[in-house]
């Protein structure tokens, strides 16, 4: 079985891990709660076309972005 990483939350933060930990050859699943990733309250554009690591993580082959996804129990 593979590792893989569970990331909550599709802030700039957020997307660099999954990037950086995708690239070392790690399945990861990034989960976030509003529809669109890379949340980030100084741009006026919606987020999916204002944080370039945004497109990068939808188009990578190790990351499987889940969007409207709320953790409710572990």
């Amino acid at each position: 079985m593979n590792p893989g990483v569970l990331i909550f939350g599709g802030s700039p933060a957020g997307l660099q891990a999954a990037l950086d930990l995708a690239e070392a050859g790690i399945e990861v699943v990034l989960a976030e709660i509003s529809p669109f990733v890379g949340d980030d309250a100084r741009f006026k554009l919606p987020d999916y076309i204002s944080h370039p690591h945004a497109l990068e993580a939808a188009k990578h082959p190790r990351i499987h972005l889940l969007t409207h996804t709320e953790l409710k129990s572990v």
